[in-house]
């Protein structure tokens, strides 16, 4: 499963609108509650397939000062105590996100456990004693920290995956949607901001049949980015610009000027949703045939 991060409750309902059928999994922040935001998740949960709640520490980490009032782990525990039960999961509060972390990551791990929670433990160090241990203890499921993901190759990445995998034990990547890694590793979900964040610069993501490779993922820019180097496929000069107009005028009814006028930042995101919408059924139908079980 893809988990939308960096949740936005009026392009999602506004999607819904367009494709009914079509339920999306969304990753909620600690650290970014709004009212709007928890009347979607508590009151339009018919609308969702499924929903989790990250901790917030990559807010905290981002600005201590500010933060460290409303995210820890004393507020994050009051929090679950009365709406965990909401959420399929949520990840344990490890706030130091480093390998040198797993003493303070795994205390609050037992304290949250201590007060009848089921925080999902964080992977900050796959080469440490903690892989091992979270196997012996039984989770169901572990997440794999963001720079574990970042920083290893698919080839060590599946080396890590299957170490819980092996055993039944469930994989979370987060902040990771590479397909290349997310299709040929036993991975049971992920999360990502990228809907948003591309969208924002003015691109969108375009699955391109006539791609060649196993990828066939292009960044499609349709306003220009101020940062040159950012700036990948210029709408105008993109090879593939017919097959992708007839693909939004099929999917959504957009023309590449709804994407560019004044709202079209809001028709990016939806795009950008749509597209991962599809990634994941594209990432299962590989797992099927890699005989992972989590599809069956």
């Amino acid at each position: 499963m893809i988990y939308l991060a960096s949740f936005n409750t009026k392009a999602l309902m506004a999607y819904h609108a367009i494709h009914p059928t079509e339920k999306l999994n969304v990753l909620v922040s600690f650290g970014r509650l709004k009212r709007d935001i928890a009347d979607f998740v508590f009151h339009h949960r018919s609308k969702l397939n499924s929903v989790v709640l990250d901790s917030g520490v990559w807010t905290l980490n981002s600005n201590p000062e500010m933060y460290r009032d409303q995210i820890n782990l004393r507020a994050y525990q009051s929090y679950l105590k009365e709406v965990g039960r909401y959420f399929d999961f949520y990840f344990n509060f490890d706030e130091v996100m480093s390998v040198d972390g797993f003493d303070q990551n795994y205390g609050n791990q037992l304290v949250l456990e201590a007060a009848g929670l089921k925080p999902v433990p964080v992977v900050h160090d796959s080469y440490g004693d903690e892989v091992q241990l979270y196997i012996d203890r039984g989770y169901d499921l572990v997440a794999l920290g963001s720079s574990e993901v970042r920083d290893a190759d698919v080839a060590e990445l599946y080396r890590i995956v299957n170490r819980f995998y092996s055993q039944g034990i469930k994989v979370h990547l987060l902040g990771s949607t590479d397909y290349q890694k997310l299709a040929y590793l036993p991975v049971y979900s992920c999360d990502s901001s990228t809907w948003n964040h591309a969208g924002s610069r003015g691109h969108i993501l375009y699955w391109n049949p006539n791609k060649p490779g196993f990828d066939k993922t292009d960044l499609v820019c349709l306003v220009k980015e101020r940062i040159a180097r950012l700036q990948q496929n210029p709408i105008e000069t993109y090879s593939q610009r017919y097959e992708l107009e007839s693909y939004l005028e099929q999917e959504f009814g957009y023309s590449t000027d709804d994407l560019t006028g004044s709202h079209g930042w809001f028709y990016r995101h939806l795009v950008n949703i749509h597209y991962f919408v599809q990634l994941e059924k594209r990432i299962a139908a590989q797992h099927c045939v890699l005989g992972y079980r989590f599809w069956t």
